[in-house]
């Protein structure tokens, strides 16, 4: 495997994503995008752009904050997700660059890209589905699915035309997803035609696949039945979007 900071640019703005390719051979690969969660592209994004590469596909973690900035502590992270809350369409914007770049890699095939994305990062999955970026398929692992306390929610427009294919994993315990939340998103989903899947795990909270979630007065709390599930579920998922 060969690991390297991958810059990529939306205008002027830097960007540093963690690429992580298979030993080189002359086949082209599929490519999996990683979304991390509302930290930044910290050492479990990159941790999972690893296992997604050990599974044969070129992986990258995105950065969607810029410069590869890591918030310091909650606050911090509360401020750069409610930026991005204001301004999807800048989401999106940023996952589209990094597709556009990753796609140039002669190792990839540039038809099979999809996107995983995790807590924060799945929202923004989500958000990239819905503006129609071009991409095979979609994994939003216990994602918010809305505005976060305190925050304003500024979605971009649906695109029109046919969406990738959505897989969701959820915590049925998740407090940050409220039941009329999933109902709404439901009914979304399937008023745009969108050919989605959502698996809910019982006894899991939100955070459910990363091993340092341990904050149960939050509701976040790894669970490592369900982590295990997901990750099947997510290759499951992924061999029938790229072999389709």
């Amino acid at each position: 495997m060969k690991v390297e900071v991958f810059p990529y640019f939306l205008k002027k703005e830097r960007f540093l994503g963690y690429l992580a390719q298979p030993k080189e051979d002359t086949k082209k690969k599929p490519v999996v995008l990683i979304a991390h969660a509302w930290l930044g592209q910290n050492e479990y994004a990159r941790q999972m752009t690893e296992k997604f590469c050990e599974q044969g596909y070129i992986a990258m973690a995105l950065d969607l904050y810029g410069e590869g900035k890591i918030a310091k502590d909650r606050e911090e992270a509360k401020e750069l997700v409610s930026a991005l809350h204001k301004d999807t369409q800048l989401i999106c914007d940023r996952v589209n660059s990094a597709i556009d770049v990753i796609s140039t890699l002669k190792e990839a095939d540039g038809t099979k890209i999809a996107l995983v994305g995790y807590c924060f990062g799945g929202f923004c999955a989500i958000e990239a589905l819905r503006s129609q970026s071009n991409l095979c398929g979609v994994v939003s692992v216990h994602a918010t699915l809305g505005a976060i306390e305190g925050s304003e929610l500024c979605r971009a427009p649906w695109g029109s035309g046919s969406f990738a294919p959505l897989l969701l994993l959820h915590g049925h315990l998740d407090p940050l997803v409220s039941k009329e939340e999933l109902s709404n998103f439901k009914d979304e989903m399937t008023e745009h035609g969108v050919d989605w899947q959502i698996v809910i795990y019982s006894n899991t909270m939100h955070g459910f696949t990363n091993p340092k979630a341990n904050a149960p007065q939050a509701g976040v709390v790894y669970e490592p039945k369900s982590a295990a599930r997901s990750w099947q579920h997510t290759l499951t998922f992924l061999q029938e979007v790229f072999d389709g």
